[in-house]
């Protein structure tokens, strides 16, 4: 029991050593808000208000859409969340030019 208190003191002491490769900056990014039909849009308002004042990305609401009925799980009487994150990775291009377009028109 001692020796293997030794070995993580002496992985703790070591990974908590200054490197001297300097830390990447990250790359700033937008972030798009997918509100669904049916959703509360002063709940939806309110994310964004939150995400404004505390982030400096750049953020947009897109236009509301349909929950995908393929989703819906009927055994469960519920929405599967891998499936309506499945659904937003599949259009997100089309989302992105989409709100392009629009801001392009204002």
């Amino acid at each position: 029991m001692k020796f293997l208190s030794v070995i993580i003191s002496i992985l703790f002491f070591y990974s908590c050593q200054h490197t001297s490769t300097p830390i990447k900056k990250q790359t700033e990014c937008s972030i798009m808000f997918q509100p669904f039909s049916g959703m509360d849009s002063s709940f939806t308002t309110a994310i964004f208000d939150h995400f404004s004042k505390t982030s400096s990305n750049s953020i947009f609401i897109l236009p509301e859409e349909d929950l995908p009925e393929a989703s819906y799980v009927e055994v469960k009487k519920r929405y599967s969340a891998d499936s309506i994150i499945s659904f937003l990775r599949k259009g997100v291009g089309k989302r992105v030019r989409n709100l392009l377009d629009s801001l392009l028109q204002i």
